[in-house]
């Protein structure tokens, strides 16, 4: 049988390898620096390179509930950041800009729905049985 963790639609184990933190969840210096460029605060920071690499590894955005604590503990270790910062968003649109920012910074091309129904909407809306918008991903 498939583990879950390899299938089409893959999960985060809830007990995650230390080869698998190191290989999969540890940021670059660069994907640092991008990410500092793109926040205000420590809590922001890590919610932001913690979808980062959650994005990079799944091809979606997981729940916070859905993220073990040993992933967003090691990401808070390899930016230097103290044990009381969490990983978070307050009420706002900041969550949804980043999830922009790591949708742009992966590769992910969302083009706009183009008819009249639909007009500024996302293609993930889809506004009707013309509608040719499609989410395409780079690799």
């Amino acid at each position: 049988m498939t583990w879950i963790e390899r299938t089409a639609y893959p999960r985060l184990p809830r007990a995650v390898s230390p080869k698998e933190l190191r290989e999969s969840f540890t940021p670059s210096g660069d994907e640092v620096a991008w990410a500092e460029t793109h926040t205000q605060s420590d809590r922001h920071l890590l919610a932001l390179v913690v979808w980062l690499k959650c994005y990079q590894r799944l091809g979606y955005f997981p729940l916070a509930t859905a993220i073990p604590a040993s992933v967003i503990d090691h990401v808070r270790a390899m930016l230097g950041l103290d044990a009381g910062v969490t990983a978070g968003y307050d009420v706002g649109r900041t969550g949804t800009r980043h999830r922009d920012y790591v949708r742009a910074r992966v590769g992910a091309v969302w083009e706009r729905c183009g008819s009249r129904r639909g007009r500024g909407r996302w293609p993930r809306r889809r506004c009707g049985r013309r509608c040719r918008a499609r989410t395409t991903r780079r690799m």
